[in-house]
C-alpha cells in the first residue's frame, strides 16, 4: 500500500492511495481511497505526506506495532517516497476522518422534491422529527443496518448523533403517517410519469421474523423463504412497468396471497377512480372470486393461470395441442375460451429445458435419500415441490412416485395466463406485457437484498410498520434514480449505485500545529458524474478547503 501521484494531461495530478493485488497471476493497483485533483505544486505536496500519514495509520491498523514503537518508523519504507526532493515534515498532520457524501449529496434534492422533508406534522418540534427521518432513510441507503448499528454508523462516519431512543421515538411517529408516505409515493411516481398509469403489476411477498410467538401482525403461514415455523407479515407491493412503486400493504401473516389483491385493488380504485388500468399478476392471484371481483370493478386484468387446477377437458386440450404441435415448433401459443375469458397458453423451449431440469435436480435429491427402496418422510425437505413426487407409506417412510414424474413431463415448457381483454388486444402484446412481471421480482430483490428489509428485529405492530414504510421511502429513491438514468441511457443496478455514491467522499485533515482543519474532496469519476448529472444535482466539494 503506497501513495501514487497520477498525472493528467491538464497539468493537474490526483493523488490516491493504491494497493498491489493479484488478479489472475498478474498484479494490479487497486486504489484504495483518493484525496481529489489539484495543480498547486506545493497543495500537492502537502497532500501526499498527508495521505503518507493516512497509509500508516491503515497499515498499523491491520498490523499495529509492538508499545513504545513508532509507526510511521515502522511503516516508513511503505510509504517513503523514492524522491528526497519530495520529503517534507508532516508531522504536525493527522488524518481525522473520511465522510461519505454521495448518498447525502443526491438525494436530499429528491427527499425535497417528493415531500418527505415535512410529512411529519404532529409536535412543535416537527423539523427535528423530519431531520431524524431523512438520516434514517438515507442511512437505509447508504448502509442498512440494525437500528443501533445505525446510530453507531451516524456518529463514526457523519459525527451525527441520533441515539437509538430517538430513532424509536422517530419510528413511532412514522407508524401514525403510513398512509400519507404511500400517498406521497404514488403522487411521486405519478408525477415523474405525467399522471399517466396505464399498467400496473402486483405481486406478494413475505417477511419472516427470529419469533416463533404471533400476534395481530405476525403470524406463522406459508413462507415463501421456507421459514414454516417462524411468524411473519405478508407484503404486498404494485409497481408501474418502469419499476416505480405505486403502494404497498402489509397483512397479518396468515393472510392468503389472493385475498390482498381485492383490498389493494379497491384502495387503488379510490384513489385513481374510473381510469382505467391493466392489472399484471402471478397465479396466486388466480380464483374465480378473485376474477369475477375484478370484472365487477371493471378492472381489466392479465394473471398467470393455474393450468394444472383446470378440468380435465381442458387439461387434455392443452397437452394435447403441445403433442401435436412436437417437435415441430420450438415456441407456439393457442387461445381459449374460459368462462367468457381469453385463456392464452404458450409453449417456450427455454420453459421446457428449465422445466426438465428443476425436475431432474428435485427427483436426482430424492434418489440420494432412498435406502432399503424407501425414504424417510423425516429425512425429506416438506415442501410443495417434494410432496408432489413422492407416496407417503404407513411408517413414516416413502417412495418415489414415478407416475407423478410422467404425468409432469406433459406440461414441460408450457405457461397460461388469463384475461378479460377485448379481442382487438393481439396475443403476442399481452403476453410481453406479463413477461414484464419481472419489475416486482426485482423491487423485492431489491428491498430484501440491497435495503436490507430483513432481519427484523421490532416485534411491536407500530415500529415493523414504521421499518417497512423507512424501507420503501428508500427504494422509491433508488428507483426514481435508476428511472432518471434509465432515461439517458445509463443502466445501473441499485448496488452499483450504492457503492459508487459511498466512493464519494470528504476527507478531513488536521494541521495541528494551525489547529485548522483541510477538507480534501474525491473526485467525480464518469459514473458518478452520470448520477449527479441525472438528478441535476452539483456536488459541493469542488476543491480543498482550509476551516
Amino acid at each position: 500500500m503506497f501513495v501514487r501521484e497520477i498525472k493528467k494531461p491538464n497539468g493537474s495530478s490526483t493523488i490516491a492511495i493504491v494497493e498491489s493485488v493479484r488478479v489472475d497471476n498478474k498484479v494490479v493497483q487497486k486504489v484504495i481511497r483518493t484525496f481529489g485533483t489539484h495543480k498547486d505544486a506545493a497543495e500537492i505536496t502537502i497532500i501526499k505526506k498527508a495521505a503518507e500519514r493516512v497509509v500508516v495509520e491503515m497499515l498499523n491498523a491491520t498490523n499495529p506495532v509492538l508499545p513504545g514503537l513508532d509507526p510511521a518508523e515502522f511503516h516508513v519504507k511503505k510509504t517513503r517516497s523514492r524522491k528526497s526532493s519530495d520529503q517534507v515534515n508532516v508531522d504536525g498532520l493527522e488524518h481525522v476522518g473520511s465522510i461519505p457524501v454521495g448518498v447525502e449529496e443526491v438525494f436530499t434534492p429528491l427527499i425535497s422534491e417528493m415531500g418527505f422533508d415535512n410529512i411529519i406534522k404532529d409536535s412543535n418540534k416537527d423539523q427535528e422529527w423530519n431531520d431524524n427521518l431523512k438520516k434514517l432513510v438515507l442511512a437505509r441507503i447508504e448502509e442498512p443496518s440494525s437500528k443501533l448499528n445505525t446510530s453507531e454508523n451516524l456518529e463514526r462516519d457523519h459525527d451525527i448523533i441520533l441515539p437509538v431512543q430517538k430513532i424509536y421515538r422517530t419510528m413511532d411517529k412514522v407508524s401514525r403517517i403510513e398512509e400519507e408516505i404511500k400517498e406521497k409515493i404514488r403522487s411521486s411516481t405519478l408525477t415523474t410519469l405525467d399522471q399517466k398509469i396505464n399498467i400496473m403489476f402486483y405481486d406478494v411477498t413475505t417477511l419472516y421474523f427470529e419469533s416463533f410467538r404471533p400476534d395481530e401482525l405476525r403470524h406463522q403461514g406459508f413462507s415463501k423463504d421456507c421459514k414454516f415455523k417462524e411468524t411473519q407479515v405478508v407484503l404486498a407491493l404494485a409497481t408501474t412497468t418502469e419499476g416505480l412503486p405505486l403502494t404497498y400493504e402489509l397483512f397479518p401473516g396468515n393472510t392468503s396471497e389472493g385475498k390482498t389483491l381485492l383490498t389493494v385493488i379497491e384502495k387503488m380504485k379510490l384513489k385513481y377512480g374510473p381510469e382505467k388500468i391493466l392489472l399484471v399478476a402471478d397465479r396466486a392471484m388466480f380464483n374465480e372470486i378473485n376474477l369475477s371481483t375484478l370484472d365487477g370493478l371493471n378492472v381489466e386484468y392479465i394473471v398467470a393461470a393455474k393450468l394444472k387446477s383446470l378440468s380435465r377437458e381442458m387439461k387434455d386440450k392443452i397437452t394435447s395441442h403441445k403433442e401435436e404441435q412436437r417437435p415441430a415448433l420450438k415456441y407456439w401459443h393457442q387461445e381459449y375460451d374460459f368462462k367468457d375469458r381469453r385463456l392464452i397458453v404458450s409453449y417456450t423451449e427455454d420453459r421446457k429445458n428449465k422445466d426438465e431440469y428443476d425436475r431432474k435436480k428435485l427427483v436426482d435429491r430424492l434418489e440420494k435419500k432412498i435406502k432399503n427402496k424407501n425414504i424417510s418422510v423425516t429425512d425429506l425437505i416438506t415442501n410443495h415441490g417434494t410432496k408432489k413426487y413422492i407416496n407417503i407409506k404407513p411408517g413414516s417412510t416413502a417412495t418415489i412416485n414415478t407416475d407423478k414424474i410422467e404425468s409432469d413431463k406433459k406440461w414441460d415448457g408450457i405457461h397460461g395466463v388469463i384475461t378479460n381483454k377485448s379481442n382487438t388486444r393481439e396475443v403476442e402484446e399481452i403476453l410481453q406485457t406479463y413477461k414484464g412481471l419481472w419489475q416486482i421480482e426485482e423491487a423485492f430483490r431489491i428491498t430484501k437484498t440491497d435495503l436490507k428489509v430483513r432481519p427484523i428485529y421490532h416485534w411491536k405492530p407500530s415500529r415493523i410498520k414504521a421499518h417497512i414504510a423507512i424501507c420503501f421511502m428508500a427504494y422509491t429513491l433508488l428507483a426514481q434514480l435508476r428511472y432518471r438514468l434509465n432515461k439517458n441511457g445509463i443502466r445501473l443496478s441499485p448496488r452499483k449505485i450504492k457503492e459508487e455514491l459511498n466512493r464519494v467522499v470528504k476527507v478531513k485533515i488536521r494541521n495541528k500545529i494551525t489547529q485548522t482543519n483541510i477538507i480534501l474532496p474525491s473526485k467525480l469519476n464518469d459514473i458518478q458524474k452520470s448520477i449527479y448529472s441525472a438528478m441535476k444535482v452539483k456536488s459541493q466539494l469542488q476543491k480543498a478547503t482550509v476551516l
